[in-house]
C-alpha cells in the first residue's frame, strides 16, 4: 500500500471507469478526459478535464460533478478544468487503465 502511494498510483478500490461514466452522465457534460486519481495518506485526489456544452452552466456543472466524485467515489480533493465543446477532439478521448497507473490518454 505504501509503495502504491509513493508511485502515486490509483487507490485499489476505486473504479475509474465508474467515476468517468458517472461524471460524464451529468446533463450538460460532453466528456471527461486526462483523468488522474491518486492517494497520499488517507486523502484521495482527482484531477480531470471536463468538456461541457454551455459555458454559462460551468459553475453548476462543476458543483454537480465535484459532488458526485466526492459522495459516490470517495474522493477528498477534486479539481476539474472546464473545456467548452468544440475546443476538444472527442474522437481521441480514450482511457488507459493498468494495475499501477490511473491516467487517461488521448
Amino acid at each position: 500500500e505504501a509503495l502504491l502511494q509513493l508511485l502515486m498510483a490509483c487507490p485499489r478500490h476505486l473504479n475509474l471507469m465508474d467515476l468517468k461514466r458517472s461524471v460524464s452522465e451529468v446533463p450538460g457534460v460532453v466528456s471527461l478526459h486526462d483523468l488522474h486519481v491518486w492517494q497520499i495518506g488517507r486523502s484521495r485526489s482527482c484531477s480531470a478535464h471536463l468538456v461541457i456544452r454551455d459555458v454559462n452552466e460551468s459553475v453548476q456543472l462543476l458543483r454537480a460533478c465535484t459532488a458526485i466524485a466526492k459522495s459516490e467515489h470517495g474522493l477528498d480533493e477534486v479539481t476539474f478544468q472546464i473545456e467548452i465543446e468544440g475546443n476538444f477532439d472527442t474522437e481521441n478521448d480514450r482511457l488507459r487503465l493498468s494495475s499501477n497507473t490511473c491516467h487517461d490518454t488521448r
